[in-house]
Parts: C-alpha cells; structure tokens; sequence
C-alpha cells in the first residue's frame, strides 16, 4: 500500500482508496483509542498532511515568531488532548507529505448521566465551527485549493459496556459533486469504527449556490457533534 493509498473503513464497504489530488489542501487523520473507565482515552493518532495542507503546517511549525512549541501547538488546536509523545516525518522534506505521529490522551470529551455515556466518536478531531455565517451573500465564494479532509477513528469501548446508539451514516453532496460528505460509524465487536471524508472540489461557487455550500458544511458540523451512547450493564 503505498502512502497515497488508505483503507476506508465503511458500513457498506471496506477497501483502499487514493489520496492523491495535485495542487490540493489534504488531511488525513488516523486515530486508535482506547476508552478507559473514567471516560478518557488514550491512544495513538497519526495526521498526514499533503500538498498545501503540508505547506501550511511546515509554516506554523518553523514560525519564528511564535513562542508556542510543536505540541504547545497541537493540544491548542485539538482541545482535550494531552500529547505524550510526537514524532515527525519529513519536516524538512519540502514537497511531501508531513506525518506527525503521536501518543496521546483526551479528556473532556465524555458526557455522564448516571450509567449513561455519551460522545461524539471523532472526539477532539470533529470539526466544530462552519465557516459560513450569513444568511444570504452577494458575493461569490473562493477556494484558493481544492480540499479534502479525512478523519478515521477507531475507539476500543472497555468491559461492561454495550452501545445503545450509534449517529446514522450518511452521504450528501452537492447536485454536481463540486462538495461532498461520507460519514459513518460501525460497530466491530466491541470497537466503534468512524470514517468522515469532507471534498471541495471546485473553487469558485456563485451567490446563488451559497445556501448549498453552506448546508453541505452544516451537515458536516452536526454528523461530527452527534454521539455514541453507551450503557454500563455491570
């Protein structure tokens, strides 16, 4: 398998798939969990940034005028989590692919209700804000680059626990593809396994096509706020 090649974790289907999109903003971020008694998790996550996704991330990690560190960084950017470790793979490989991978913990992501747990299964990896705040526009809306953004997540639930609910899987897209959104979330025993792939495809969107945009994007932000829900049974 080669690095522009990764395994899509599905309801329907399981396969490989190809990143590689020139001349794009791409992310691709791999997560394994486990989730501990007290409602944190500890794993592993390893985020593959491509194309101007990797120029951009080299930028903030080399900037001379931030005072931040790497990991400083990182758990400013994901909240919740806590990075034990971290490696890097071609920092100062110009034209590929930059890999951080890490060692980590997230707290604060659970909600408890009794024997009740619930969260959302992308955790601090979900995306939480849409862009887009008004109600019309006038103007049209530019992307600099196609965009591509991908999270999967694999979350191991301990002993004692069965899952009532799961967020529903779904596809939505633009009436041309120029957006797209695959999210879905399967159960394997006792893991919960998520996929979440997020597509820009064309730059240039008109005023009239603002309210598709901008619904595209809110579909994205509530599949990542919706949650598990897991019940202790002993």
């Amino acid at each position: 398998m080669s690095q522009w090649q990764r395994h899509i974790i599905d309801a329907n289907r399981f396969g490989e798939i190809s990143l590689e999109t020139p001349n794009s903003f791409t992310t691709f971020t791999q997560v394994t969990l486990k989730m501990n008694e007290d409602g944190t998790f500890e794993g592993l996550a390893k985020q593959e940034n491509s194309g101007y996704a990797a120029m951009a991330k080299r930028k903030r990690y080399t900037s001379e005028d931030d005072s931040l560190s790497v990991i400083e960084k990182l758990e400013k950017e994901y909240p919740g989590i806590k990075i034990k470790r971290q490696t890097f793979t071609n920092l100062e490989i110009p034209h590929q692919s930059l890999i951080d991978s890490l060692e980590l913990t997230i707290t604060g992501h659970t909600d408890r209700l009794g024997q009740v747990v619930a969260f959302s299964p992308l955790l601090a990896f979900k995306t939480y804000e849409n862009p887009l705040k008004l109600d019309n526009r006038e103007y049209p809306i530019e992307f600099s680059y196609p965009r591509r953004h991908m999270v999967i997540s694999s979350i191991e639930i301990p002993e004692g626990y069965e899952i009532e609910s799961i967020p529903e899987s779904i596809r939505v897209a633009m009436e041309d593809q120029s957006m797209q959104l695959t999210f879905s979330v399967a159960l394997n025993g006792n893991t919960i396994q998520t996929y979440s792939d997020f597509r820009i495809n064309r730059l240039l969107f008109l005023p009239a096509e603002y309210k598709g945009v901008k619904d595209t994007y809110a579909y994205l932000l509530n599949k990542h706020s919706e949650k598990v829900v897991l019940k202790k049974i002993n």
